[in-house]
C-alpha cells in the first residue's frame, strides 16, 4: 500500500482541526495518508490541546 505523508507546520493555527478534518473528508483514500503536525503552541506555559482523529493512528502531534 502506498502512502502520503503530510506534514503541517502550525504557529498558533487556529485552523489546523478543521485542515486536517477536510484533508481526510476529500480524500479517496485517508488510510493512505498518514499527518504530523509541529505545533508550536503558546508560549506563556499553557500547552493547551489539539483533538484530531483520523483513520487508525495517522496523526502524530509532536509539541514544542
Amino acid at each position: 500500500m502506498e502512502t502520503i505523508f503530510v506534514q503541517i507546520p502550525a504557529y498558533k493555527d487556529e485552523e489546523i482541526i478543521p485542515s486536517v478534518k477536510d484533508l481526510y473528508a476529500k480524500a479517496k483514500h485517508p488510510d493512505h495518508i498518514n499527518v504530523g503536525i509541529c505545533w508550536q503552541n503558546r508560549l506563556d506555559g499553557d500547552s493547551g490541546e489539539l483533538n484530531i482523529e483520523g483513520p487508525g493512528e495517522t496523526v502524530r502531534i509532536p509539541r514544542y
